[in-house]
């Protein structure tokens, strides 16, 4: 029986594996395989107005058994890359769940939240990762394919197909925005090359004043950044020196910009943390990274109660109660729980999510 979906997203660090955790290098690459096939077959079901329940039902089981697999992979990968995997391993189980129980709107739903709870987690290391071929993208219009390149990670196939989309697509304004997005965060997180951020920008078929108004505000970061007038956050390759840019000048600085400019210089932010992070994971500084990348997550995302931030926080209280930002990072996570449940009516919390938040509370503030 086919059911009627909305716009449904697949997934983002699915397939960033890389051998040296497995023993056999081979039982990666075929577990990265299956992942793409099961990706690629999904997009197609997802972005028609109706897809077939067994099919769906079907092709998340199969998501899922691969992605259990690819677990050995994140024992010794950084906390971000773990805090995502754990977060899609959840997700995974619920969509399996509610499929068995009929409830596929629900399922459908909540991988579309997935991919978008988890869009700022998948580019931590830079690093593009071509591989998959033309075969794949054959039976996909040009904006699944676009998709598929950037969840596989071969962005600089994302980047044409995202551009051959706005070129060829006038009408759908959500999809426009959504290629807009990914190809602010490829140039900014994967490329952080401001020259070719510009470039890229500048040969976009854009249409209407919002898209242009959008993507001048975002050049013109790019610009002040590459004329020294505006300070670049990859000048700050310390720690410490991050931390005190965020604590002091950021606010300032932040509070001369709109929305449009703030986001493209969060996701410059965003980068050289996820720098910092790689080659400080597990260490002192950690939880001062976990902290920053959840505020950076929390402003360009807006999402609240189950997001990558309320994920950073958890770890960095949990793994790190004793450290100065501990309290830093329940103060933050206090916050994003009491602006999850806030509404109309007052704050309505389950009390499940009270003894978390107490639970939390005792393990920093019970620390001298």
């Amino acid at each position: 029986m086919p059911v009627r979906p909305t716009r449904l997203l697949i997934y983002t660090l699915l397939l960033t594996l890389s051998a040296p955790a497995f023993s056999d290098p081979q039982e990666l690459r075929d577990i990265m395989r299956h992942l793409a096939d099961s990706v690629v077959r999904l997009i197609p079901i997802t972005s028609t107005q109706e897809f077939d329940a067994d099919e769906f039902r079907t092709e998340a089981a199969t998501l899922k058994q691969y992605f259990d697999d690819a677990a050995a992979h994140f024992d010794d990968q950084p906390v971000g890359s773990q805090v995502t995997y754990e977060m899609l391993r959840e997700r995974l189980e619920q969509v399996d769940r509610l499929s068995i129980d009929q409830s596929l709107i629900s399922a459908r739903n909540l991988l579309a939240e997935s991919m978008e709870l988890c869009a700022s987690c998948h580019m931590q290391d830079q690093v593009s990762r071509p591989g998959f071929g033309i075969s794949h993208v054959k039976h996909l219009d040009e904006f699944q394919a676009a998709e598929f390149s950037y969840l596989s990670r071969d962005y600089d196939s994302a980047l044409a197909s995202y551009r051959n989309f706005l070129n060829e697509e006038k009408t759908d304004s959500y999809q426009r925005s959504q290629a807009l997005d990914r190809i602010l965060s490829i140039v900014t997180e994967v490329v952080g090359d401001l020259t070719v951020a510009n470039s890229v920008f500048s040969k976009l078929n854009l249409i209407g004043q919002s898209e242009q108004y959008r993507v001048r505000q975002w050049q013109s970061v790019f610009t002040r950044l590459q004329g020294e007038s505006l300070v670049s956050p990859s000048r700050y390759r310390t720690v410490a020196a991050m931390d005190q840019f965020l604590s002091g000048d950021w606010p300032a600085l932040q509070s001369f910009m709109e929305w449009n400019e703030q986001q493209a210089y969060w996701m410059l932010i965003r980068r050289q943390l996820n720098i910092l992070l790689q080659s400080n994971s597990g260490g002192e500084a950690e939880p001062v990274l976990l902290y920053w990348l959840a505020v950076a997550d929390r402003s360009t995302h807006f999402q609240f109660f189950e997001s990558p931030s309320k994920r950073y926080l958890e770890r960095c209280v949990r793994d790190h109660a004793q450290h100065p930002y501990a309290r830093r990072c329940f103060d933050e996570y206090e916050l994003l729980m009491i602006v999850s449940y806030s509404g109309s009516a007052g704050i309505s919390m389950p009390t499940e999510v009270r003894e978390d938040i107490n639970a939390l509370r005792k393990l920093v503030y019970s620390n001298p």
